[in-house]
């Protein structure tokens, strides 16, 4: 949630105040209706792993020529430590119907940031045989052979990335993760080689959560997982891929990917 929608939903709180405490002004004397002011704190974890594996036929025979890749992409962050506090405020009693459908306001009291963790690993494995001999001319000597193995990595431990907070008119509770989505963000401009970062959530919707968020007690705490899991396969030589629920097994020759993804939610209001 930026500071704009925050300064906005802070401006329409005072502004419905004004206008209805003049309506309220007799039940707020008496006691029947109140503004109760909560303090929430919400901690955010998430870890999204993109496995991949090609492989080519007559692997790993050493008379004919071959190529596999293995790469891992993993992507994380948290606001753990001193976590995200949130204002909440909502007026309670006996209110008059005038004051009825005013709207629970939630906003964050400092800003939203979480800590990223990236880290990309791919490895390459290829049986190099010489180009040359018969019609191709006669090899000289200097013809690369055997097994070459490739590696490239890397890692960003220390990124920060913006996280928010909202939700919508169906009291729709919105997370919207900072998970990189282009190599540059990912791991910076000297790695173009890597492969897309592809298939990471951006936006998680939680159906009803402001209404609980709401309906907290003081010390009270709720907990939300989510986690899902897929992949797909294409066999060698084919162009038709096939989606599954479940990550397959990373080995055997075509084309093989899996993305799994687990999100930890945690609010607890303070007071």
């Amino acid at each position: 949630m930026n500071s704009e929608i925050t300064k906005f939903r802070r401006f329409v709180l005072v502004m419905i105040s004004i206008l209805f405490f003049g309506l309220a002004a007799n039940s707020l004397a008496q006691g029947q209706v109140r503004l109760e002011k909560s303090l929430y704190r919400l901690e955010l974890t998430g870890i999204h792993v993109h496995d991949w594996h090609t492989q080519s036929a007559d692997y790993p025979r050493g008379d004919r020529g071959w190529g596999t890749e293995r790469g891992t992409i993993t992507s994380g962050f948290h606001t753990r430590g001193n976590g995200i506090l949130f204002r909440g405020m909502q007026y309670k009693g006996d209110l008059p119907p005038s004051m009825r459908n005013l709207p629970f306001q939630f906003y964050p009291l400092q800003g939203a940031v979480a800590k990223a963790h990236n880290r990309q690993k791919i490895t390459i494995r290829q049986n190099l045989l010489p180009g040359c001999g018969g019609e191709l001319g006669e090899c000289d000597g200097t013809e690369p052979r055997g097994i070459k193995t490739t590696t490239k990595h890397c890692s960003r431990p220390n990124a920060r990335r913006p996280f928010s907070l909202d939700y919508d008119k169906d009291t729709a509770l919105k997370l919207k993760f900072p998970f990189d989505q282009s190599n540059y963000s990912f791991c910076g401009e000297k790695y173009p080689y890597f492969a897309s970062i592809t298939e990471m959530p951006q936006q998680l919707r939680v159906f009803g959560g402001i209404d609980r968020i709401a309906a907290m007690k003081r010390g009270q705490r709720e907990t939300m997982k989510f986690s899902k899991e897929h992949g797909e396969v294409t066999p060698l030589n084919s162009t038709e891929t096939r989606k599954v629920k479940q990550c397959p097994p990373m080995s055997g020759p075509g084309s093989q990917r899996c993305w799994v993804t687990d999100l930890t939610y945690e609010i607890r209001r303070i007071k």
